[in-house]
């Protein structure tokens, strides 16, 4: 077979662009910055047989619809205006204008009042859904619906004050049947009738979404918008809520505005019993009864939890998406017993040789959420001493650069250190200490230290809580020194103060982006800072700390996050709440009932009887410790209890624990 090969001539048209950056890319083509006769375009590109929609499509014939559409709308201002389309090779291409101005999502991220109460950035989305109605009506007199109306296809001018449409390849005529080929979670409903249909769910959704940047769950149970309306119109006022009416109404005139779940037969409920300090122990027995409800007994996972339960080898039985963090949190509140116990352990019986079989399975996987060290303590601790111990051993592959408590270093060397204090097997220390060498050779190299994260449980902060778990158990001064080191370093590095908050930079979840999370963000900075000062009363706090501390303690206050888990969500702030209700005199415990009290505007529940937690873009709900009633689980029992630490999955001795204020 001879070898294509591309005449230059193919390529005139487009060498005539001076291409600048990619804005986008994926395997349906590109979106670019270009220049051309010295004026700034946008050149999107479309590849044939690649990026197949639901229907078969490719980009480019998406490509070559979206140009149809737009040459239909060009006389309305709102809409992107499109110069040309032209076909290059294989490959097709329409050359856009270039808009000054960031799209509805980043608008949203940088103006959203997390923490502060303010009519300002209410004033601006009203302004904002008043024009985009006037925009989807103008659209629609053409004949034609938008087809994937959503936040990052809607561009905020600079200024602020008016509003351009993009992207039209998934446009189609109003009155078409409903089908479609892209469409975004969260902004499309199923049950649309037609595309016009379509087009004013998602305004009514993306209006919910600015005023209510969470994953709503409102297909799960409708009854939880009653709560979730209840707290924009207390954060924002009436105006906000008559907006969002004024949306609903539109919608409602076409569609089914609360469509229910693809996953679910039935909507679901609100629990009866409001999450509040005062019935922290109903709310316990609860939660504790909504994952006992769905456990099935003869599934390897036990649970209903994330997706990564199916994408991670050890995802069925980890501590983090599987079986053995809902162990775990049943465990630590008490309800692990009678015939729930004979059952658990009737399990494990029966799943013991899968577990050993991935324990000695490459690439081996021992972090302490995500592998089997974690597996191993939460055995230890049920009093299966031996099959513990048979995990532990296999415990020596250590040539990693991920430092992190998840599935690193830090979470395998808290668990070998916590297992030589339970022990007093020297081997197990011995780990520990290659572990801490190895953490700081990584740490010393300043490529490899600057391209990992900084949080608590997925960063740096992870690295430095074990290495001055190391110093107390030692008392080597270098342990001490490296831990306040990597504290300092994350400190002057990668927190960033912006308007009386501290915040965690973290490029993982996006460009920029700033985060207040357990996991990758800021509140491991003040766990951190009450950790040492809790093991060592001589720990001097300098200023930078101080004032970082202060700001970060300002940045909990939030009553607000997309997700409502315990790693990257609102159910992990709590945690720095708790944390400061047994150390702080000064410490307003009403804080912590503002903060269950929030909680109620995510929960939802089968019968008004348990309490359950809806998982990823709110479509079902998960059981597990990342990302659903596991972690909640473990939170609130904290309350209802002296611990301040059933969430990390180690063995406690006199010697050894961990964020037990």
């Amino acid at each position: 077979m001879e070898n294509y090969k591309v005449k230059d001539q193919e390529f005139k048209e487009l060498q005539a662009y001076n291409i600048k950056a990619s804005l986008h890319f994926s395997n349906a083509g590109g979106v670019y910055l270009a220049n051309k006769n010295n004026r700034k375009v946008v050149l999107k590109e479309g590849r044939a047989h690649a990026g197949l929609d639901s229907h078969g499509l490719g980009g480019f014939e998406r490509i070559k619809k979206e140009y149809y559409y737009l040459n239909k709308l060009q006389d309305i201002d709102q809409v992107v205006k499109v110069y040309k389309y032209f076909e290059v090779w294989k490959n097709n291409y329409i050359s856009e204008e270039y808009i000054e101005g960031n799209n509805l999502m980043d608008f949203l991220n940088a103006n959203y009042p997390f923490i502060d109460k303010t009519n300002l950035y209410a004033e601006k989305c009203i302004n904002i859904i008043t024009k985009l109605i006037e925009i989807v009506k103008l659209i629609h007199s053409k004949g034609i619906a938008i087809g994937d109306l959503q936040p990052e296809n809607i561009i905020v001018l600079k200024g602020g004050k008016d509003l351009k449409i993009i992207d039209f390849e998934s446009a189609k005529s109003l009155k078409d049947k409903y089908a479609p080929g892209i469409s975004t979670p969260g902004f499309y409903s199923r049950y649309s009738v037609n595309y016009e249909a379509a087009d004013w769910f998602a305004l009514f959704k993306i209006t919910r979404y600015l005023f209510l940047p969470i994953e709503a769950g409102t297909e799960l149970a409708p009854d939880v918008i009653a709560n979730q309306d209840a707290y924009i119109k207390k954060k924002f006022g009436k105006r906000a809520i008559l907006t969002l009416d004024r949306t609903k109404v539109l919608a409602a005139q076409y569609t089914n505005i609360t469509p229910k779940s693809p996953y679910y037969n039935k909507y679901l409920r609100i629990p009866k019993i409001p999450l509040e300090v005062k019935n922290i122990k109903n709310n316990v027995h609860a939660v504790e009864k909504g994952i006992i409800r769905y456990m099935d007994f003869k599934s390897p996972s036990l649970i209903k939890g994330d997706i990564k339960q199916f994408l991670e080898p050890f995802g069925v039985f980890s501590v983090s998406n599987g079986a053995f963090g809902a162990i775990l949190a049943l465990l630590n509140s008490g309800r692990l017993t009678g015939d729930l116990l004979n059952k658990v352990e009737e399990w494990i019986a029966n799943n013991k040789k899968k577990i050993e079989k991935l324990v000695k399975q490459e690439p081996l996987q021992e972090g302490l959420y995500t592998g089997y060290t974690g597996i191993a303590m939460i055995l230890a601790k049920m009093g299966k001493e031996q099959l513990a111990e048979n995990i532990m051993l296999q415990v020596n592959d250590l040539d990693t650069n991920d430092i992190s408590i998840n599935s690193g270093l830090a979470g395998i060397g808290l668990s070998t250190l916590s297992y030589f204090c339970l022990t007093d097997n020297k081997r197990y220390l011995s780990l520990s200490e290659k572990i801490a060498d190895h953490i700081l050779q990584i740490f010393n190299n300043s490529k490899i230290r600057e391209s990992l994260p900084g949080g608590l449980i997925n960063g740096w902060l992870g690295a430095s809580l074990f290495l001055w778990k190391m110093y107390m158990i030692e008392k080597k001064g270098d342990y001490k020194k490296f831990a306040i080191d990597i504290l300092n370093y994350v400190i002057k590095k990668r927190i960033e103060i912006k308007d009386g908050s501290a915040f965690m930079k973290d490029d993982t979840i996006g460009p920029n982006r700033l985060a207040p999370y357990l996991d990758i963000g800021s509140e491991g900075v003040p766990l951190l800072i009450l950790e040492f000062k809790n093991d060592d009363a001589s720990f001097a706090l300098s200023e930078q700390m101080s004032e970082v501390l202060k700001y970060t303690l300002a940045t909990n206050k939030t009553l607000l996050t997309y997700m409502d888990s315990l790693f990257t969500g609102f159910t992990g702030l709590i945690v720095l709440d708790e944390a400061l209700a047994r150390v702080d005199h000064n410490y307003k415990k009403q804080n912590l009932n503002d903060k269950l009290n929030a909680l109620n505007i995510y929960l939802i529940s089968t019968d008004g009887t348990d309490i359950l937690v809806p998982g990823r873009y709110g479509y079902k709900c998960s059981m597990d410790v990342e990302t659903g009633a596991s972690g909640l689980l473990m939170v609130l029992n904290d309350i209802n209890t002296t611990h301040c630490n059933s969430w990390i999955p180690l063995v406690e001795s006199k010697k050894s624990h961990v964020f037990d204020f």
